[in-house]
């Protein structure tokens, strides 16, 4: 059966000198420029904010590029180059089939995934849904890779989790070469298999999932340990019942003498279960778009996981910073804005707005309302 769903980590092969999109923002009038042989991009005005440098490289490129152009297959991407080989060698990519492009917030990651969604759509017939990681990886911040990998475990098995072993696969393309690993096990808790392209020879390979399962009674122990654990604790202030999952289970933990913290599958089960509840108003609204605002919620849940701080998801009202409310404010990459809370291992969220006038005019007097005690209005969605 041919392959209807796809879920790619997309790295910035697009923007390589030897393909075309590469070839053509090394122009002189480019928008960016590729310092010392560099393959990330940066700004030649550096005066210029990135959502502005980023909305001009794609203005800049629909000029160069006429959009029924037909590209090179292998002048493209290596995202590209699995695609056409899934459906040039094995036949198997069904028309319209659905691509989830995993991509980094950079401007090389968001760039290399947007100006290759056309050529993707029009030369292979696909859907394409592009979606940045919900945890950046960020090696200087303590536990942060665990937590980051968890997270993309946890975004890999959402996308991964309804698909069927002869119509879904994992591909890891781009991005860091531990996704390869992280999202080779996603795949296989879900028995679905990895495919890979060996680049020099185009032949794609199939890889069967390992066999890892745990019951989901075995999830809800681990689950209650891990958010006890947190991002660390001593294995003396955790309880008896505590103390045995960690011997129980020690593939979800790591332990330095008496320090206990989670590793990437630990933290990936912690995310996992941390409930998101809407009001009915934010309900309404999320039925509306259950699709991208399901990865914006996660995105806010796994953020505040590491703390509910964050910079990404907490924005200033009317110049005063949001934590001095009850809640806060999250400004999503799309122009969704969300009010939300994290309380009592949960993420509350109060309103959705998809409308820039609306949330003008409704916002200051909805983030100064108290977070309610009653909480029976409100439902949990699964993100």
């Amino acid at each position: 059966m041919p392959f209807s769903t796809l879920v790619l980590t997309a790295g910035i092969s697009a923007l390589a000198p030897r393909n075309y999109f590469g070839k053509l923002f090394r122009k002189e009038d480019s928008p960016i420029k590729f310092d010392n042989g560099q393959q990330n991009p940066v700004p030649k005005d550096p005066t210029l904010s990135e959502e502005a440098v980023f909305n001009s490289c794609l203005t800049w490129a629909a000029h160069q590029t006429s959009q029924a152009q037909q590209l090179p297959p292998e002048e493209i991407s290596a995202e590209f180059s699995i695609l056409y080989a899934i459906a040039k060698q094995r036949n198997a990519l069904a028309q319209g089939a659905l691509v989830h492009l995993i991509h980094t917030p950079t401007l090389g990651g968001r760039l290399s995934a947007t100006i290759q969604e056309t050529a993707l759509e029009t030369q292979l017939g696909v859907q394409v849904h592009r979606q940045e990681l919900s945890v950046p990886f960020d090696p200087t911040q303590r536990g942060g890779l665990a937590m980051a990998s968890g997270a993309f475990i946890g975004q890999i098995s959402r996308l991964l989790r309804d698909g069927h072993p002869d119509t879904t696969a994992f591909a890891p393309i781009g991005g860091y070469k531990s996704m390869v690993a992280l999202g080779h096990i996603a795949a296989s808790f879900h028995g679905l298999p990895s495919l890979y392209l060996h680049e020099d020879s185009q032949v794609l390979q199939e890889i069967a999932p390992a066999p890892v399962h745990f019951s989901e009674d075995d999830r809800a122990t681990i689950s209650s340990t891990a958010r006890k654990i947190g991002n660390g604790a001593q294995m003396k202030d955790l309880s008896a019942e505590q103390r045995s999952v960690v011997e129980r289970f020690p593939s979800f933990f790591t332990r330095v003498d008496d320090l206990v913290e989670l590793n990437e599958l630990g933290q990936y089960i912690r995310l996992d279960q941390l409930p998101v509840r809407l009001s009915p108003e934010a309900m309404a609204e999320f039925r509306r778009d259950s699709t991208h605002l399901s990865t914006q919620l996660g995105q806010i849940r796994n953020k505040a996981a590491i703390d509910p701080d964050y910079k990404g998801i907490n924005h200033d009202l009317t110049g005063t910073p949001g934590r001095s409310h009850p809640w806060r404010l999250a400004k999503m990459g799309s122009g969704n804005r969300i009010v939300w809370q994290h309380r009592d291992d949960e993420i509350l969220v109060r309103k959705i707005w998809r409308d820039h006038d609306d949330y003008e005019k409704e916002v200051t007097s909805i983030v100064i309302q108290p977070v309610p005690s009653d909480l029976s209005g409100y439902q949990i969605v699964k993100v």
